[in-house]
């Protein structure tokens, strides 16, 4: 028996002395760096994650990661085990499915690698509840904006529903703007249309930062005031191009601010670009077309105490900065069908006069990747876009006719 036991305590010694044994392995510093693009725009994805991943005797295990900056590149420096080997790889789910890219590096010292993906962001629902006069408003329309360059990309419109909630379903992540319209009544109480923080101005709305569901994007709009202020009036038509050779411009949004740049009033341009306010104070106010996305200066002017009554201005918006248009406000322009689509899909205008249309593809990036021209007849009219070349993604037809702000819809394509 105490030979037993002295063979038991040897052997667990040896045990102990061999789990205590230093590793011989040495641990060396790895760079590893790079530039992580999307194929269709060329440009980089910013905030995306490369894993770098240990592989050894047929098992992968996740040793490190590092996020791309801004422009989408990466760059770090590890201290790693030096007897194993290393590939630098990245997850995503690209325009056909979930993708797994590995590259196989040098075991050692520096890795150096590129990826271009075809990237197609994950998707989130966004929402919130529209508020005027601290109140859910009961009727309304919420407007999906993406800052884009040159100009915002007006994505999608939802309507509030009896309690003054929207919803946008199915967004890609990124980073948004929304805007809330009231209906215009006159016999009932009258809303500024909004940003979110209750903003009339774009430049100062709050940018929603998309990365999941996001269920209270609320915006509080504010009450139009109502009171006959004076006898004095201005009028106008807004127009896109130059002084000497403008087009009018439809559907704009034109604000009235008085002497100290407090907003009084507001209006929607006509079908040809006609506004008008009536029974404001004598003296000086300002006048801006709001288009959001662009910078377009207040312009003064004076009525009444020595100066017309009735004054008239004239708005004009250089062609070199025009936005996008009000999506609610563009009638008789029907949704891309089918959609999804594979080859081909459909778009119906109906026109009041003949027009030539210009129409863009346009990727989630803002690229254009396709225009043409076509005339529009009196009556319906149909548009035929072929897909057959997009890869599967979500893209943009936007829809132009001159003198007027273009309408957009968006076409989701996908491969069998």
């Amino acid at each position: 028996m105490k030979k037993l036991l002295t063979i038991f305590f040897l052997l667990f010694f040896c045990r102990l002395t061999a789990e205590a044994a230093p590793d011989s392995t040495i641990n060396v510093p790895v760079t590893i760096q790079g530039l992580v693009k999307d194929s269709a725009s060329g440009s980089g994805i910013s905030n995306y994650k490369v894993y770098f991943v240990t592989d050894s005797l047929s098992t992968i295990n996740i040793f490190d990661s590092t996020l791309t900056n801004s422009s989408g590149f990466y760059f770090d420096t590890l201290w790693v085990p030096s007897n194993l080997m290393y590939t630098l790889q990245i997850y995503t789910y690209d325009c056909n499915s979930q993708v797994h890219a590995a590259i196989v590096g040098s075991p050692l010292y520096n890795f150096i690698q590129n990826f271009t993906i075809c990237y197609s962001p994950p998707l989130y629902n966004l929402g919130g509840q529209v508020f005027g006069s601290f109140f859910p408003l009961s009727a309304g329309q919420v407007i999906l904006y993406k800052p884009a360059s040159p100009e915002y990309l007006a994505l999608d419109t939802a309507t509030l529903n009896p309690n003054g909630v929207y919803y946008f379903y199915q967004v890609p992540g990124g980073d948004y703007v929304i805007k809330a319209f009231a209906p215009e009544s006159p016999s009932s109480t009258t809303y500024f249309p909004a940003y979110s923080q209750a903003s009339l101005l774009w430049q100062s709305a709050s940018m929603i930062h998309l990365n999941q569901n996001l269920f209270n994007a609320d915006i509080s709009l504010s009450v139009v005031p109502n009171a006959i202020m004076g006898a004095a009036s201005v009028s106008g038509n807004v127009s896109l191009g130059s002084a000497t050779s403008p087009f009018p411009l439809a559907y704009v949004e034109v604000l009235l601010f008085d002497s100290l740049m407090q907003a009084i009033d507001y209006r929607i341009a006509g079908p040809d670009g006609a506004y008008a306010f009536q029974g404001i104070s004598p003296g000086l106010h300002y006048l801006k077309v709001e288009i959001p996305g662009r910078f377009l200066e207040a312009q003064a002017f004076q009525a009444g105490n020595g100066f017309p009554d009735a004054a008239l201005v004239d708005l004009v918006v250089p062609d070199n900065v025009i936005g996008i248009s009000e999506p609610e406000l563009i009638s008789q322009v029907s949704q891309a069908f089918p959609n999804p689509a594979s080859s081909e899909c459909n778009i119906c205008v109906v026109r009041k006069t003949p027009a030539m249309a210009h129409i863009q593809l346009i990727d989630l990036s803002g690229r254009i990747l396709r225009q043409v021209e076509q005339r529009f007849v009196m009556g319906s009219n149909t548009l035929k876009i072929p897909l057959q070349t997009l890869n599967p993604g979500l893209y943009f037809i936007r829809i132009r006719v001159d003198g007027a702000l273009p309408a957009l819809r968006k076409i989701q394509v996908f491969r069998l």
